[in-house]
């Protein structure tokens, strides 16, 4: 019977969205035990990819980046973190949602890309029934400093928050070449000034951020299970992909792991086989290319290596960075033991 189950070709729990239809879906009974995730990250620190691989595991859905619609437009109402994950926005008001990012990363439900991002109306349908669905739910953000008041619903029967950071210097200087937020540029006086002006205020944002998490954290609120990841620098992106299969362990961990059921774990090593797979063949993303604005590159061409220097030391030696790099400091060392502590478990 084991065998049966584990070789079955059925798509209900466990499975991927290649072959996808709203069609082949019932009403699952396992959504009474729905999980919610708030995955909170500083910028360029690899999490919308993140999202997007997620994203094919049938059971997770993913929601990219809900409050910047509210960012851009005064007008639009902010989501509450209730009708983000119980779907209910997509079916009340799914204008409030900045569409480019569900329509281009979640694979799941827009069956025209074009145009998707332009009518919310229709595509609001396909979202709620693909969120209504699935039993696990990520609201990612870089955002959580302004959009803060959250609050899990009673359907969350487990609920979690994945802390993601990238090193203040180079959180800045990737923001710093996207051109957000940056002022005109002319001469090296400008240049030092407006990434002296980023960095500063990149580590103001994360650290509020990281401050708030460890608040909810700390104080244990409502028994939320918490994990920070650490997005490092260099090796092909191998930072990046070491992440994201330890946050779909972290996802699947108190669900399957710990309650030691052999069912449970050998299903999850079906899935984590296929994510492997999925997540190495996927390594890089087409945007992460083309949205790099030269002219904000050129203008780092004025600066000498004394320049960066100069306004890395001032920078890094604040208080929100210092605040931001003891963080990280303290996710590697409980990264360290939780990884030894894993392997140990899985031998």
């Amino acid at each position: 019977l084991l065998l049966l189950l584990l070789t079955s070709t059925s798509c209900n729990r466990f499975c991927f969205v290649d072959s996808f239809s709203l069609d082949d879906l019932t009403n699952p009974k396992h959504l009474d035990d729905v999980v919610c995730i708030v995955l909170v990250s500083s910028g360029r620190a690899g999490t919308t990819k993140m999202m997007a691989d997620l994203g094919v595991v049938n059971e997770i859905f993913p929601i990219h980046e809900p409050f910047y619609a509210t960012q851009l437009h005064d007008s639009v109402p902010t989501p509450s973190y209730e009708d983000l994950f119980t779907c209910e926005v997509y079916r009340k008001n799914p204008r409030s949602v900045l569409w480019t990012y569900p329509c281009t990363y979640t694979p799941m439900f827009a069956r025209d890309h074009s145009k998707c991002t332009y009518h919310p109306e229709i595509y609001g349908v396909d979202a709620y029934n693909a969120c209504i669905t699935r039993r696990i739910r990520i609201i990612k953000t870089i955002r959580f400093h302004k959009f803060n008041n959250l609050v899990f619903p009673s359907q969350c029967k487990s609920k979690k928050i994945i802390l993601n950071i990238r090193h203040p210097w180079r959180n800045g200087l990737s923001i710093f070449k996207m051109g957000w937020g940056v002022g005109e540029i002319r001469t090296r006086e400008d240049a030092v000034q407006e990434l002296k002006k980023m960095m500063t205020i990149r580590c103001k944002i994360v650290s509020k951020s990281v401050s708030l998490v460890n608040a909810i954290h700390q104080q244990g609120k409502a028994n939320v299970s918490f994990h920070g990841f650490i997005h490092e620098e260099g090796n092909a992106g191998q930072s990046s992909y070491a992440n994201e299969i330890a946050v779909l362990d972290f996802i699947y961990k108190d669900d399957l792991m710990e309650k030691g059921e052999m069912w449970g774990y050998r299903v999850y090593s079906r899935i984590r086989t296929q994510y492997v797979k999925h997540v190495h063949n996927n390594k890089r993303m087409h945007f992460a290319d083309f949205t790099v604005h030269k002219h904000h590159q050129e203008y780092l061409k004025l600066l000498t290596d004394e320049d960066f220097n100069n306004i890395r030391n001032d920078v890094l030696s604040t208080n929100a960075c210092q605040h931001i790099l003891k963080t990280m400091r303290q996710i590697h060392e409980r990264n360290k033991k939780y990884d030894y502590l894993r392997m140990e478990q899985e031998q």
